[in-house]
């Protein structure tokens, strides 16, 4: 009865432990490296970055496009980055 305890408590602190491991990669996942730019496409871009409403600095490309008075903002799933996706590439 103290073995089927023992064990019982063990799966329940690696389950707990796998789900602490799940939430930290989808709250905190790597950073894809960003490996070209637009000056890779012949684009002319700036870098710009701000801070959002909990300080973390938004970094971004500024792409102009001349005789155009429009902003187009992008976002990126998670895990991405304003590159793409390296899936490639070994974690």
């Amino acid at each position: 009865m103290e073995t089927q305890v023992k064990q019982s408590a063990q799966r329940e602190a690696q389950i707990q432990q796998t789900l602490k491991d799940i939430a930290k990669s989808v709250g905190y996942p790597m950073r894809s490296p960003i490996l070209e730019t637009p000056a890779d496409y012949d684009f002319d871009f700036e870098s710009v970055s701000f801070p959002a409403l909990d300080g973390v600095s938004i970094e971004a490309w500024f792409i102009p496009c001349e005789g155009s008075r429009k902003l187009l903002i992008v976002n990126h799933p998670m895990g991405f980055n304003r590159y793409g996706l390296a899936s490639h590439l070994e974690p």
